[in-house]
């Protein structure tokens, strides 16, 4: 199977190809090759593949306003967005989502006046929405629909009605089902995932301690640092120390 984006032809083995040396290569569309800084997105792929859209984007975000995109780049920078997350997806989930990475593509040909940023989000959006790639795994709807609402909610306040809720299921079978399928019990499930997304944020960006206790749901930072220490062992600010 055969996929054309672009000038580019991307086949199930592109994985196996040194994927930046690769986009060199092929994704001169005219323009001065850019540096590695332009198009390694591996911090931000590997957010959407933990399941945090919108961090992502955060991060696509503050990595783009600090560079300058000159207009004539900006559809090479844009299309090595997009085939970065398929590439990464394609290796750690064996998931081509094809029609995806063919409508980010047509996206970033036809609207040239968006701005970079929006159609980053926009991309970065259509791949952490894919019915084919987040919840891949889980086979159960309800667990499917849980872990969903779990991701996308990591800011708010998250219990076992508000999830059993939108996982159209009773918030004990929900408790018993989680446990069996997912392998830990829905708080620590919870736990481990904003932790995990703080650790990324923490150390992959400039994000202040704050605003990081904030988007993963801690009212107080100070709460969020006796959580992350008890978890990993350190304070947030050990890990902003030694970078």
């Amino acid at each position: 199977m055969q996929l054309t984006v672009g000038y580019v032809i991307i086949s199930k083995s592109f994985y196996v190809l040194n994927y930046y040396d690769y986009l060199l290569e092929n994704l001169d569309y005219g323009v001065i090759k850019m540096p590695e800084e332009y198009y390694n997105h591996s911090n931000i792929c590997s957010l959407l593949f933990d399941g945090y859209i919108e961090e992502a984007i955060d991060v696509f975000t503050e990595k783009t306003e600090k560079l300058t995109i000159v207009p004539s780049a900006k559809r090479t920078y844009l299309s090595s967005l997009n085939l970065a997350i398929y590439n990464f997806i394609l290796v750690m989930e064996h998931i081509s989502l094809h029609k995806c990475c063919m409508d980010n593509e047509q996206l970033i040909t036809t609207h040239t006046a968006k701005s970079t940023v929006l159609i980053g989000a926009d991309i970065i959006r259509a791949y952490g929405s894919d019915s084919n790639y987040l919840i891949e795994k889980y086979e159960n709807p309800h667990i499917k629909a849980a872990i969903a609402y779990i991701h996308e909610h990591l800011n708010d306040t998250l219990n076992l009605d508000t999830v059993s809720t939108a996982a159209f299921i009773d918030r004990v079978y929900l408790c018993q089902l989680f446990k069996k399928e997912v392998g830990i019990n829905f708080n620590s499930y919870i736990l481990s995932q904003r932790m995990k997304l703080a650790d990324k944020l923490l150390a992959e960006t400039a994000l202040s301690i704050e605003y990081i206790a904030e988007h993963c749901g801690y009212k107080t930072p100070s709460y969020f640092s006796t959580c992350y220490k008890k978890y990993y062992g350190i304070k947030p600010s050990d890990v902003r120390s030694t970078q």
